[in-house]
């Protein structure tokens, strides 16, 4: 409660103006909030949403599938991220040493990380045979339900049609894991 009321107060500098309602415009230059110098337009809302979406969605099309809510929360965390900012800057936390620090190990971080998702990610096939192969020789042990039949329980073998997405995804996922592990 402190804390969203310090943004509250944050929000109410002379300064600061919120529009966030023009989310649902069509103009990219309509102007969604203004920290100081700071503006934030439709334009880099939209910018920000194609750099997450091409980061989780492999499809444009699922870019089309963020609600006006999912806009609203996001505009309103990057406001947030910009008065909070701008209190840093304002009180020099930037220019502490210790906070260099801490924001050099956390940028190395996030590019090891990215790095090893890249690795992880390259050309990962899986053959449909390797996939019916391992359906067989693991669908006793793997991938099968257990039914109440008349009082007992017995198991029941799902069919390949059913396991084959998981079977895929698991595999995929061994050898992408292989691939950075290799490369630690």
């Amino acid at each position: 409660e402190a804390g969203e009321n310090y943004i509250l107060n944050l929000k109410n500098a002379p300064d600061v103006a919120v529009s966030l309602e023009n989310i649902a415009k069509k103009d990219k230059n309509a102007v969604l909030y203004k920290v100081g110098n700071e503006v934030c337009t439709l334009g880099d809302l939209e910018n920000r949403i194609d750099i997450i979406t091409k980061r989780i969605f492999k499809d444009p099309k699922e870019k089309n599938k963020i609600t006006e809510e999912q806009k609203t929360r996001l505009a309103e965390s990057m406001l947030r991220f910009s008065l909070l900012k701008r209190v840093a800057e304002q009180k020099g936390i930037v220019n502490d040493p210790d906070y260099k620090k801490k924001v050099e190990i956390r940028r190395e971080s996030l590019l090891a990380r990215e790095y090893m998702k890249q690795i992880g990610n390259a050309d990962v096939k899986i053959s449909e045979k390797e996939i019916r192969d391992e359906y067989e020789k693991n669908k006793d042990k793997r991938y099968f339900t257990m039914k109440k039949v008349g009082g007992k329980n017995e198991k029941v073998i799902t069919p390949y049609s059913e396991a084959r997405e998981r079977i895929e995804k698991n595999m995929m996922m061994k050898q992408q894991s292989g691939a950075v592990n290799s490369w630690k």
